[in-house]
């Protein structure tokens, strides 16, 4: 033993999801993200420099955040942005290439280890939000919570958001080891894979986030069309994947026709506020597309971005909810490709995995990045906000890193005589 501390990636992603998000005691939430961050990163430089120095790499969505994080760093000093709008803007992709760094050369799991741990992050999410059914708990809940019991709109703490501080987040977070289940069939692969399936999926509604349920619908339409077409083209079919799909439809349907039975619901209740996406309801949905419309207003050149003073509550709006109106608003033309760059940088990542790296959970984390940035992006803010900016950069990092080990593990298997010797490794 040589007493350092040591601790890897996937660990530190445990300590990230688990950490306060302490909106209790400072109240403001902007103020929360960033003691709950800055306390990550002091903890993340302990952890993971108290090593021996070796040979270290930034893959390549590493780089491309840090090329956008000097693209906003110089668009906020040319729209006159005051150093704390500026810090908020540029830094949160400086930081989120850190862990990304982090991620990437300190793992040392294995693409199913890491599934299995996100998986079970997730289902313990699910556990810890069911506290919220327990008075007595709702103290040691508002410490995690962005939501807190004393909200004057009691429905919004009941939504289930785990230790992740929203619902958004939480929802979105849940959807990574959903995205694998489905894209792999394993919630018919046996009965413990199902229940856990069912379970995450009941966490997701229970969030009632609109965002993941956008994001989960979108994926599920995208996976049923994609294997209809290899029925189409191939004679075999799974029944027992066709049934669930076809019960699928079948609750979609019926959730629609009732939403619609529910177009005069004015209280806000669970049903009330899913109703909400179709019947504008919400105040929260129609600042969202007020965003949008001013954004596309500002590309249009009917409006200027908001500099010095405006840029802090531009054109009204105390706050912006979503990645889309933050860079647009904020950035005009230089938002666009921000946000292009952005999407082209993970298609392009996708697009380039080799075949026995798209079965991997590690592919549909990718996958679920490219379907956070085109679908819910547009509506709101999962990535960076809360605490993350630490949790995301890291599990990006470490599925980088798992795909790097797929391909080297392929690498060797074709040509055993290219495996290194013991004295090379060492």
């Amino acid at each position: 033993m040589n007493g350092r501390l040591k601790i890897t990636p996937a660990g530190f992603i445990v300590l990230g999801v688990f950490f306060p998000f302490f909106k209790n005691i400072v109240v403001s939430t902007s103020k929360s993200q960033f003691i709950s961050v800055g306390c990550l990163i002091i903890l993340s430089v302990l952890f993971f420099f108290r090593r021996e120095f070796r040979e270290f790499k930034l893959p390549n969505l590493g780089l491309m955040y840090l090329f956008v994080f000097l693209g906003v760093l110089v668009g906020s000093l040319y729209f006159e942005s005051d150093s704390a709008r500026t810090l908020s803007d540029s830094f949160r992709y400086a930081v989120f290439s850190y862990f990304i760094f982090l991620g990437y050369n300190f793992n040392k799991a294995s693409d199913q280890d890491f599934f299995h741990l996100i998986c079970g992050i997730a289902v313990l999410q699910v556990v810890f939000s069911l506290l919220v059914f327990f008075p007595p708990a709702h103290g040691l809940i508002d410490f995690f919570k962005g939501r807190l019991s004393t909200d004057s709109l009691s429905f919004h703490f009941y939504r289930f958001s785990g230790s992740l501080g929203y619902p958004t987040e939480f929802g979105c977070f849940l959807l990574l080891p959903v995205f694998y289940f489905i894209s792999n069939n394993l919630f018919v692969r046996n009965l413990r894979y199902f229940s856990l399936f069912v379970f995450l999926c009941l966490g997701i509604i229970l969030s009632v986030s609109r965002g993941a349920l956008l994001a989960l619908g979108i994926f599920v339409v995208g996976i049923f069309l994609s294997r209809l077409l290899r029925v189409l083209v191939s004679p075999k079919l799974n029944w027992r994947v066709a049934l669930l799909y076809c019960l699928a439809g079948l609750f979609t349907l019926l959730t629609v026709v009732y939403s619609r039975s529910l177009s005069g619901t004015e209280s806000l209740s669970f049903f009330g506020y899913l109703n909400s996406v179709v019947n504008g309801l919400d105040s929260s949905i129609l600042h969202r597309f007020r965003e949008l419309e001013l954004s596309l207003l500002i590309l249009m050149g009917e409006l200027s971005v908001p500099t010095s003073i405006e840029r802090v509550a531009p054109f009204g709006l105390e706050q912006l909810e979503s990645f889309w109106g933050a860079s647009l608003i904020r950035f005009g033309w230089l938002g666009v490709l921000i946000i292009v760059l952005i999407n082209t940088s993970f298609v392009t990542k996708i697009l380039q995995l080799s075949r026995r790296q798209r079965n991997s959970f590690s592919a549909s984390v990718l996958v679920w990045f490219a379907m956070m940035y085109f679908f819910v992006a547009p509506f709101s803010e999962v990535i960076f906000r809360s605490k993350g900016s630490v949790i995301f950069g890291l599990i990006l990092g470490v599925s980088l890193s798992c795909l790097r080990e797929i391909s080297f593990r392929k690498y060797f298997s074709e040509d055993p005589s290219r495996i290194p010797a013991p004295s090379q490794l060492a």
